[in-house]
């Protein structure tokens, strides 16, 4: 064996010994059971312990007096050893990667832990610990066996392993103990609703206030026979699992965009600042946030290189979202004004430059054939529904917060309003001149008044936008990184941001058109301003993330605070940077704002 790699095995043999001592102190000194009074205080599993980890001690200790004499025993002790972490390199890694991932997970959760069950945790997580740091050992004596890729595919999958158990047990924890009562956010109303869907045999697509989308997908497992308590707590569970299914289809769309390093961040910010905090709840945010990213995103493939399979893929998950939540119609109207105009404006440019020739004409078709089939695939998949909207309340984009309640001044009003009339039936019962609708709005309100409902809005928007949900606002911090990075490299870019003029306006517009929509509905939507605003976190996150990408791509190196930093360093620090604050986020602060606020 050669000596640097005896030395490695030596090392780790006295710090084994030291951990191992440090286990059996903690286990003694920890505090007594009172129900053990005849042992010490001790209990009999504790006292088992104690005796195993001493073991390991004595085991270690001698090794480690061993190596001192080079004793023959020693050398053998030490081959074995190798050879385990050789030979069996492969396993061994993926083995003590688990094992690490056990002890970290255990450290992770210990303030979910009830406190019934709190004496039991406590004298466990030093024979934990003890164990978690064994394998530690082993994990970094295979890594020096196998290839840089092998050790890092394995700590990739260790990682992602504990971060996956360690956002379901935060979002259960918050569900089962913050989240206890359904009458919140309108979760009860969804719990009907799936009770109507079955009892109707998946016919019922309800009163136009909820989508149907949601309330179909919690009655196929609704269990009518269950109390209520049960069913909100299966839901908030199917909740959960869906979360955790749509982030694993995130990932991949956020690293085919991005390198490792720079789509883990944007994946844990994604599912650490925003999915985290929604997930155990019985509401169908996180769904039509999934939805609406896919259909912001197919939108901006469309307006840059639009293609049948893309325009086929964006209408499908612009109708899926729309009938999760009567949001997306915005986002649809955005794109029909920007495409056409997207499309004369390139075509004016082309008749200047040169003259048009076949394969122009060919691929001008293809883009206008493309855009007809979103809009004909989006209305296709919504056609039952909506031909059902137009037949009971005469019109088929009908929905009872677009069409009335945006033009009320309070909730209250709606609710005595409309609501009390038979909207989710049929057109309210009411003398038409008593119908909300922006006509009689503007009759009804000076511009003062429409002006403050504005400013109010616009100020808990940006309050919403300030606060976030995790410690730190990940949204604001990288639009700053993208408004400095765009005057340091205005000269630079100046080519890149012509080209793609139709996507940054589409995409200003998208945003702000739906920031001001929220705002103007605060006076109904109150304390869920919030879950609103969210809705644009994914989009918002991702636009920016690829934004400062595209800017420094085409450059060498950015001139900043007097220096010229290369830009692969840049964007290194800036990762690494990122990677740091959303450590402090999940580890320290995501618990305890699950433990205290409901969302």
């Amino acid at each position: 064996m050669e000596p640097k790699e005896q030395r490695r095995y030596r090392l780790s043999i006295y710090l084994l010994a030291l951990e191992a001592l440090v286990s059996s102190g903690i286990l003694l000194f920890i505090p007594s059971d009172p129900n053990n009074s005849r042992f010490f205080g001790y209990s009999t599993t504790r006292f088992v312990f104690i005796f195993i980890i001493s073991l390991a001690f004595l085991g270690f200790l001698t090794l480690a007096i061993g190596s001192l004499r080079h004793t023959d025993w020693y050398q053998k002790a030490v081959g074995l050893w190798a050879k385990l972490t050789s030979r069996w390199a492969r396993p061994v890694l993926y083995l003590s990667g688990l094992g690490i991932a056990v002890g970290l997970l255990a450290f992770l959760t210990r303030t979910y832990i009830p406190e019934a069950y709190l004496p039991v945790a406590t004298r466990l997580y030093p024979v934990v610990f003890f164990f978690a740091v064994a394998c530690l050992h082993f994990f970094i004596l295979a890594s020096y066996q196998t290839e840089p890729k092998e050790w890092q595919n394995a700590l990739f999958v260790m990682l992602g392993g504990l971060l996956a158990v360690y956002y379901y047990a935060s979002a259960s924890y918050h569900a089962a103990y913050i989240n206890r009562f359904s009458s919140r956010s309108d979760q009860d109303v969804f719990i009907s609703f799936a009770h109507r869907v079955l009892a109707s045999g998946f016919t019922d697509t309800g009163g136009r206030n909820q989508m149907p989308l949601y309330a179909y997908l919690q009655a196929f497992f609704l269990d009518p026979k269950r109390p209520i308590d049960q069913i909100f707590m299966i839901g908030k569970q199917l909740n959960i699992v869906l979360s955790m299914l749509l982030l694993a289809v995130l990932y991949p769309i956020f690293r085919k965009y991005f390198g490792r390093h720079e789509g883990i961040n944007l994946f844990l910010i994604v599912a650490f600042s925003a999915f985290v905090y929604r997930a155990g709840y019985l509401q169908p945010e996180l769904l039509y946030y999934f939805f609406a990213f896919l259909g912001f995103l197919y939108l901006g493939k469309m307006l840059a290189a639009p293609t049948f399979l893309r325009a086929l893929l964006g209408g499908l998950f612009l109708a899926l979202g729309h009938l999760t939540k009567a949001s997306v119609l915005p986002a649809v109207f955005l794109f029909v004004v920007m495409f056409p105009l997207k499309e004369l404006y390139t075509f004016y440019n082309r008749r200047k430059s040169e003259q048009p020739g076949g394969g122009n004409v060919r691929a001008t078709l293809i883009r206008w054939a493309s855009f007809a089939l979103l809009l004909v695939t989006f209305l296709g998949v919504l056609s039952p529904y909506l031909q059902e909207s137009k037949q009971i309340w005469g019109k088929y984009f009908f929905n009872v917060n677009t069409t009335f309640y945006i033009w009320y001044d309070t909730f209250t009003e709606a609710k005595q309003g409309t609501r009390a009339h038979g909207e989710g039936e049929g057109w309210p019962n009411m003398p038409p001149d008593e119908i909300p609708s922006l006509q009689k709005y503007l009759r009804e309100h000076t511009p003062a008044q429409i002006l403050e409902r504005i400013r109010i809005g616009l100020g808990l928007q940006a309050r919403t936008l300030w606060s976030g949900y995790g410690l730190f606002n990940f949204h604001l911090f990288y639009l700053a990184v993208l408004l400095v990075l765009t005057v340091l490299l205005w000269r630079q870019n100046q080519a890149l941001i012509r080209a793609q003029l139709a996507l940054i306006v589409f995409s200003g517009l998208y945003f702000a058109g739906y920031i001001f929509s929220i705002a103007w509905y605060y006076p109904i939507g109150g304390g869920e301003n919030q879950r609103f605003t969210f809705a644009l976190f994914v989009s918002f996150m991702f636009a920016v993330f690829l934004a400062v990408d595209k800017m420094l791509a085409g450059v060498e190196s950015v001139r900043l605070l007097g220096k010229q930093i290369p830009t692969a360093k840049l964007q290194n620090g800036l990762n690494w940077f990122v990677s740091l604050a959303l450590a402090v986020d999940i580890l320290i602060y995501v618990p305890i704002r699950l433990q205290q606020i409901v969302f």
